[in-house]
């Protein structure tokens, strides 16, 4: 399963909305340390940032760090693998009479000559990297008469 995160930063103008303890002076130091801990994670795939609307100008920010590769490659299938390193024979010792043995290459094709470690990198580097998708929202919640209605707005929505 991918690895993901929804955030929505609570709305200190909504009566109830804030947890206990959260200081809601920290908005934008919490969406400068979200910044920086999406610039050096290499594992979450999809982020979902949901903020009130005066934080609407980090959405530029957000957007840099959408579709950028992650270090997670998709998982070759062991079929696959093992279909390929059959063909890549390292070559066979064959005994020939009783003392002597010979060492035959059952081709010469170049491939061949790659030992293990080097086939490993392969698999490990041939396989295309993820985008991390990266989602970013602006909202405005508005009481009325003690019924919340919550509109989401359009700008800074990517």
């Amino acid at each position: 399963m991918p690895a993901q995160v929804r955030i929505r930063l609570a709305n200190k103008w909504l009566p109830g909305s804030v947890p206990y303890g959260y200081d809601t002076t920290r908005y934008e130091a919490d969406l400068n340390a979200l910044l920086q801990m999406l610039e050096v994670n290499r594992s979450l795939e999809y982020v979902d940032v949901i903020v009130p609307t005066m934080f609407a100008s980090y959405a530029s920010k957000f957007a840099r760090l959408n579709l950028q590769p992650i270090d997670r490659p998709l998982q070759l299938p062991i079929e696959v693998k093992i279909a390929f390193l059959s063909v890549v024979g390292l070559g066979k010792t064959v005994e020939v009479g009783r003392k002597r043995n010979h060492k035959i290459s059952p081709s010469l094709s170049p491939i061949c000559k790659l030992d293990r470690l080097m086939l490993s990198n392969i698999f490990a580097f041939a396989v295309p990297p993820i985008l991390r998708q990266v989602f970013f929202h602006s909202e405005q919640k508005f009481v009325f008469g003690g019924l919340m209605e919550e509109a989401e707005l359009s700008d800074g929505d990517y």
